[in-house]
């Protein structure tokens, strides 16, 4: 049996089957990264259930943590009420956000230590890329960021991309979230700095080997990339794979890499 190969028509059919099931419909996530799937893992299949098997498997890995999100509307009636008040309140109800995400529920406790460690290497930046962003940038009232430093975020959940842009509002900052799926269409804007927060390991197995590109993409002059040092139940150390995970994909480029470690978090401060 020969390996399977797909028309743009048989492809478009089955992208919409999956955009219109119950487990995804409601988070309206881009079209293009289903297609990608497709075209991607057809190749490796010769029946077509397990093509959908592949396919499936690996888009639920990449969204998983956005099924069963957070109430929007609620969340941002939260906020509203909070900026009316004062600055406390307006980081008491960013924590609460931030605590219904495990990647940055886990960072709370050293929230503030965090951000130092980062910027008394890269200085005050002009402009951050936050990739593949969740509730990261709700950790901006911990920043001390100038007014005037432009924050681009982006992510592939619609909801979450307007949810993050009522935030910007409400903070007097330009409405800079984008819906974007990065791998496919890595941002091309110039910045002084990039995140990309425990999300290398994630890309990696939806296409292996695809940071390289990823990050030789980006028109930034500092590259941030986190991974967890050891697993979410902390039972299984991860520090040895996640750095050779960012040590083969920086192999032979002429970049200079720092790292660092808060907490469970390491951090490669990467100057291209």
């Amino acid at each position: 049996m020969s390996r399977l190969t797909l028309s743009k028509d048989e492809i478009e059919q089955y992208v919409q089957e999956i955009l219109r099931s119950p487990k995804y419909r409601a988070i309206d996530i881009p079209q293009d990264l289903i297609e990608s799937l497709y075209i991607q893992e057809s190749p490796h299949h010769k029946r077509l259930q397990d093509l959908h098997k592949a396919v499936r498997k690996k888009l639920h890995n990449i969204v998983a943590g956005y099924l069963g999100d957070s109430d929007y509307g609620q969340a941002t009636q939260d906020l509203k009420k909070a900026f009316q008040q004062d600055e406390q309140s307006i980081k008491n109800v960013c924590t609460q956000i931030l605590k219904s995400h495990i990647s940055t529920q886990e960072r709370l406790p050293f929230l503030d230590v965090f951000y130092q460690e980062i910027f008394s290497r890269v200085g005050k930046p002009r402009s951050i890329l936050d990739l593949a962003c969740g509730y990261h940038p709700f950790g901006l009232p911990w920043m001390n960021l100038d007014q005037n430093c432009q924050y681009f975020a982006f992510d592939i959940i619609n909801a979450r991309v307007e949810f993050i842009n009522t935030f910007f509002g409400l903070l007097q900052r330009p409405i800079l979230a984008f819906q974007q799926d990065i791998l496919i269409h890595p941002p091309q804007m110039e910045a002084d700095v990039a995140f990309f927060f425990k999300e290398a390991h994630r890309f990696e197995q939806r296409q292996r080997g695809c940071n390289r590109n990823f990050w030789q993409a980006l028109k930034v002059k500092h590259l941030l990339v986190s991974l967890p040092a050891s697993s979410m139940t902390m039972r299984h150390n991860k520090s040895v794979q996640h750095r050779r995970l960012v040590y083969d994909t920086l192999k032979d480029l002429n970049w200079s890499v720092e790292e660092f470690q808060v907490e469970n978090e390491l951090i490669f401060w990467i100057r291209k």
